[in-house]
């Protein structure tokens, strides 16, 4: 076993938060969450869900290809121009 803590420093977790924080930092992942595109977000739950079973060597290539998916999506493009432009993303789902 070991903290929470030390779960967020070794990168095991987004973070650590005291329990009177939890609902708040809860609500505020899930709104970060539902910005996303919900093509990428669906994508990488379906990737998540895939490998959890899977052998380690099965895993890291069905992340490659879901990387790959992604990276080749529109709302790829849109999420990158984006960026560069300093401006809301518009998702198309795609």
């Amino acid at each position: 076993m070991i903290s929470a803590a030390t779960a967020a420093e070794w990168g095991l977790i987004n973070r650590a938060v005291p329990a009177e924080d939890l609902r708040k930092s809860t609500r505020e992942l899930a709104a970060q969450i539902a910005e996303a595109s919900s093509h990428v977000v669906a994508l990488g739950k379906k990737a998540f869900y895939d490998q959890i079973e899977a052998v380690q060597r099965t895993a890291y290539d069905q992340a490659k290809e879901v990387m790959t998916q992604n990276s080749l999506a529109e709302d790829a493009g849109e999420g990158i121009g984006a960026f560069l432009e300093k401006r809301g993303p518009v998702w198309k789902g795609k």
